[in-house]
């Protein structure tokens, strides 16, 4: 499926359903925005879903429209920034009952699993949308342009990691002349936080643990932690960029523990290890410097296996 049949099969559909991944980022929430945004435009009937709860610091990205249960037919269901049916959570049963579905995405793992795929290893999703639109010469406005923005910045960690390309920051260029609020965008993306995400980053920091003479951190969160803190899911500091960023280490490694009792994993790299690939050997998936999984499992069994299968991508 090239661009242009993308657009042919949005145009030929009435209603349209837009899913994002569980534990939602600012690039899936900003390609399911800017989707949206698009279609509304078309005159279609659209609405966007997400089987995870939302933090608070992307409610000027949503506007309150996530949807958490499907009451009502469509013509479409469209996946975007996700690789792999399970990462739709509650919605993956819905997603492949479904005849017409289409899967936009821009990781290396992802496993096409929709009837038409779309997947271009871009720096992001939204990088990904941009192209379609631009091929297309879809003229863009302000909230499609804003929503593109957020997903750009966010999965290059502002313009800091090192998918970000002459082409990211040409496209981050063009779409900040749809006079997009930069100011909101970078607070909320990157200031904002929380008492209760202070106080979890604090037990992570005490948790803190390192092999192979420095060069794997290990660290993370238990329900009972979050219960401490009075804090939810959505409160999780995100330490795993941290921790990977100390000098020596390679590998960065954290948990969080979920109310069904699975933990998501979060892996992070300093370029040397492919850490998608040490993703992969328990189901999850990602890119070579950024990846992810859920894993069930009883909590020290859990951090034993991740020690086990990260010494094998450490390097001396």
């Amino acid at each position: 499926m090239n661009s242009k049949e993308i657009i042919d099969l949005i145009k030929d559909s009435n209603s349209i359903a837009i899913f994002t991944h569980i534990k939602p980022d600012g690039d899936c929430l900003g390609s399911g925005m800017a989707l949206y945004y698009f279609c509304k435009s078309l005159g279609k009937i659209v609405d966007v879903y997400n089987a995870d709860k939302i933090h608070s610091n992307y409610n000027f990205l949503i506007e309150n429209k996530i949807n958490k249960e499907i009451n009502a037919k469509y013509d479409l269901f469209i996946a975007v920034d996700t690789p792999s049916l399970s990462r739709l959570g509650d919605f993956e049963n819905e997603f492949v009952k479904h005849e017409n579905t289409l899967n936009i995405d821009h990781h290396i793992s992802n496993e096409k699993y929709a009837k038409y795929n779309y997947v271009k290893e871009s720096s992001s999703c939204c990088e990904v949308l941009y192209d379609i639109f631009d091929s297309n010469k879809i003229n863009l406005d302000t909230n499609i342009a804003q929503s593109l923005y957020c997903g750009l910045s966010s999965d290059t960690g502002g313009f800091r990691h090192s998918n970000t390309t002459s082409k990211v920051l040409f496209i981050a260029a063009k779409l900040s002349e749809y006079d997009i609020d930069l100011d909101t965008i970078n607070y909320f993306l990157y200031k904002s936080k929380t008492k209760n995400q202070l106080l979890l980053y604090k037990k992570a920091l005490e948790k803190l643990c390192f092999y192979f003479d420095d060069r794997l951190a290990i660290t993370g969160l238990d329900r009972k932690d979050f219960l401490d803190c009075n804090a939810d899911y959505n409160d999780d500091p995100r330490i795993v960029d941290d921790i990977a960023g100390v000098n020596g280490v390679q590998i960065g490694i954290t948990y969080s523990e979920k109310d069904d009792g699975g933990y998501n994993i979060s892996f992070r790299s300093n370029g040397l290890a492919d850490v998608n690939l040490l993703a992969q050997k328990f189901g999850g998936g990602g890119h070579t410097k950024a990846a992810g999984c859920r894993i069930y499992a009883n909590k020290d069994k859990m951090i034993k296996l991740l020690i086990q299968k990260a010494k094998d991508f450490i390097y001396d």
